[in-house]
């Protein structure tokens, strides 16, 4: 049974996100409420990240703290994690942008 209270949209094509520390991720899934994606740094349950897109123009900057964060082997000697984190206190604008970005990514 889903509990999302909005549903993930599958990133189809390539947005670029960062992370203070992680140059790049690799994002999943994103919804109005949160983002999963794998990247490179571990992260602690509960921590509180910075994050900020960029796609066709459009540049956020969101606060998210981690629910899930899981070492997945790859099969290579860099250790990759998969992380689900929930999006904190995000402005009107924010909002809208955020709105933006997910129409995108779904036509990538």
């Amino acid at each position: 049974m889903e509990k999302r209270k909005y549903k993930r949209k599958i990133v189809k094509g390539e947005v670029d996100g960062k992370i203070i520390l992680a140059d790049c991720l690799n994002i999943l899934d994103l919804s109005m409420n949160g983002i999963h994606f794998k990247c490179i740094r571990r992260m602690d349950m509960n921590s509180i990240h910075r994050i900020k897109f960029k796609k066709d123009g459009i540049s956020l900057d969101v606060t998210g703290q981690v629910v899930r964060s899981t070492l997945k082997s790859e099969g290579n000697s860099v250790p990759v994690y998969e992380v689900a984190m929930t999006f904190k206190d995000v402005s009107q604008e924010g909002k809208k942008s955020l709105e933006k970005l997910i129409s995108l990514i779904g036509n990538g």
